[in-house]
């Protein structure tokens, strides 16, 4: 058997005609797909990060941190054209992922996404605790 960290299809292909048995490719096409979309989201191409984050996100990011940069620069980049309800609801989303999340201090002070960002916080935040109240009385009930 091999285990490649090449996701092209032709090498699994020669190790198998080489005579192994089968291989094993590390799934990196999701992240190949995040760094493609932060690369464009830095070169300001914000519908084409979109598509990329999307799609990685979509193969299955399996690390949970590059899943919240992902849904992050997302966010950005719907706040950057002005589509504030898809940024509030992915900033909202990455709050199932990680309840904990905040802005780093050089992002929390963006003027394109401060608003919003505050308003998907307090929301999330407000569901949280509503969630661990109805949780806890819940368990208090026989």
């Amino acid at each position: 058997i091999a285990l490649t960290a090449n996701a092209d299809p032709e090498d699994g292909r020669g190790y198998l005609e080489a005579g192994m048995n089968d291989v094993v490719e590390k799934p990196i096409k999701a992240e190949r797909m995040l760094v493609e979309g932060l690369v464009k989201y830095e070169a300001g191409e914000f519908e084409e990060s979109l598509t990329a984050l999307e799609a990685a996100l979509r193969e299955g990011l399996k690390d949970r941190k590059d899943q919240v940069r992902a849904l992050k620069h997302i966010a950005f980049s719907h706040c950057l054209m002005n589509r504030w309800p898809a940024c509030r609801a992915e900033f909202l989303k990455i709050y199932d992922i990680d309840p904990n999340f905040d802005l780093t201090p050089a992002e929390s002070g963006h003027p394109m996404w401060t608003r919003t960002f505050a308003g998907a916080k307090a929301q999330a935040k407000k569901a949280l605790a509503e969630k661990a109240f109805a949780e806890k009385a819940g368990k208090k009930s026989p």
